[in-house]
């Protein structure tokens, strides 16, 4: 087993805090990443005694709590400081090297023994990091941890490494046993990966060798379906998709607003990962809706409901929060509205009313909604799309979002006592309709308020 000294010029660890007696090394991607000149803030720790009491003499050392956390066979004792966490767990087999030996990839199968501070590397995991490359501990790598499939994807996205032929090709063979993992560990795999820079090939990788389909089998009904013109067909648009938000976000291209980034413009800047989420699943309910026996404005709706719906299902599945699903299932679902905005301006016909409730429907998640309708343009800006979206950013930050600040015209209490309606759902869409032309800059006043519906209510009364 090759062996190297810790040379301090080279690692970055600081050993102050960690016992320095045989059994206890430091272990996975703590060592891969000093290697690579990045400064640890995790540190993972293998013992060949009570991992316990190694992680208990480490809080009193670094100031820190030890807390236990995990199932019983699996517990990680984890010591929680200002500047480090040190998670302590038992080392699996007789040895080190045995223990190394069930890690998934080589240059995670490195191991530091803190006594004698030297790097041990029996699977040669320094020659891999130098090679850039992601191979497999073994066959037995993925069946022992189906989720390491997508983890080699999403480490070699953060390297910026290639995974290498043997372990691309058992990716290829076991990717079905991606569907033994638990929602919640694929869940935060995948957005791991969504949130990385540049992730775009690695993603597209997984899609060549049957990974991407494995976790999303919802995308197998785009293949072979006829997208546009240019021969693609769906799931090569729903790749370009994310492709293409992906360099909005990232490479700001096209700018769609002079004086902000375009990844300003998202309503929560760590929902990249979500929005690009959105971006690959919105098509997924167009083999669904037909094609030529509803009119086009109705089929931009059904194909955004029918995937909505699809996605919400793929988002239980993977245990998404709430608040991830609301705003990937509103993204989703309205993804044909600005098209068809887009039509009605082209037609003349697009009124600011229309916007407006556009806006209302949409908001606070318009600007990520409308980045996510750049990305799907099908003409690819040939005809103007992005010049009319920019156009809608401005209006919705510089008009929409400024009234919303303003106060309502009237309450439901002024709706009862001026005209004596009695407690009803009529009450609430009056009020939305108030709301609605307020915003839209129609009306301004309260009186203009009582007046509109007074003639509503006067069209209800001699219907």
């Amino acid at each position: 087993m090759e062996k190297f000294p810790l040379a301090e010029n080279v690692l970055h660890f600081n050993l102050n805090f960690i016992p320095k007696r045989p059994g206890i090394y430091i272990v996975g991607g703590t060592v891969r990443d000093a290697i690579l000149g990045l400064s640890p803030r995790d540190y993972d720790i293998a013992v060949f005694e009570s991992p316990e009491r190694v992680a208990r003499q480490i809080a009193l050392a670094a100031g820190g709590r030890a807390i236990c956390i995990g199932k019983p066979g699996k517990q990680v004792f984890r010591v929680v400081t200002p500047d480090l966490q040190y998670d302590v767990t038992a080392a699996r087999g007789r040895c080190i090297e045995d223990d190394l030996r069930k890690r998934d990839f080589t240059i995670n199968a490195m191991a530091v023994n803190v006594e004698r501070g030297e790097i041990l590397d029996p699977l040669n995991g320094w020659q891999d990091l130098q090679k850039k490359i992601i191979h497999m501990v073994s066959g037995n790598a993925f069946s022992d941890d189906p989720l390491r499939l997508l983890r080699a994807f999403r480490i070699a996205a953060i390297l910026g490494f290639a995974i290498e032929p043997e372990t691309m090709a058992a990716i290829g063979e076991t990717a079905g046993a991606i569907g033994d993992v638990s929602g919640e560990r694929v869940r935060e795999e995948w957005l791991k990966l969504s949130n990385t820079p540049g992730c775009y090939p690695y993603i597209l990788e997984m899609s060549r060798s049957g990974l991407l389909c494995a976790i999303f089998p919802e995308l197998v009904s785009l293949r072979g379906v006829s997208a546009d013109t240019r021969a693609n067909d769906l799931f090569t648009r729903s790749l370009g998709d994310l492709e293409k938000i992906e360099r909005l976000l990232e490479q700001n291209q096209p700018s769609l607003l002079s004086n902000r980034e375009n990844r300003e413009l998202l309503h929560v800047d760590n929902y990249a990962p979500l929005l690009k989420y959105a971006a690959l699943l919105h098509r997924i309910g167009e083999p669904f809706v037909p094609k030529r026996q509803i009119r086009e404005r109705k089929r931009f709706l059904g194909i955004g409901t029918v995937a909505a719906d699809m996605a919400l299902d793929i988002s239980n599945r993977m245990k998404m929060s709430n608040q991830e699903k609301r705003y990937t299932d509103i993204l989703i679902r309205n993804s044909g509205r600005p098209f068809i905005l887009f039509a009605a301006k082209n037609r003349n016909r697009l009124k600011g009313m229309a916007v407006t409730r556009f806006f209302m429907k949409t908001a606070p998640v318009t600007p990520d909604l409308l980045l996510l309708s750049v990305a799907a343009d099908p003409d690819e800006g040939v005809y103007g799309f992005p010049s009319f979206v920019s156009m809608m950013l401005d209006k919705y930050l510089t008009e929409f979002l400024p009234a919303l600040q303003n106060p309502a015209l009237i309450t439901g209490h002024d709706l009862v006592g001026r005209f004596g309606l009695p407690p009803s759902p009529l009450i609430a869409e009056l009020l939305a309709c108030i709301e609605t032309r307020r915003l839209a800059g129609r009306i301004r006043s309260r009186a203009e308020a009582f007046s509109v519906v007074k003639k509503i209510l006067d069209r209800q009364n001699h219907s």
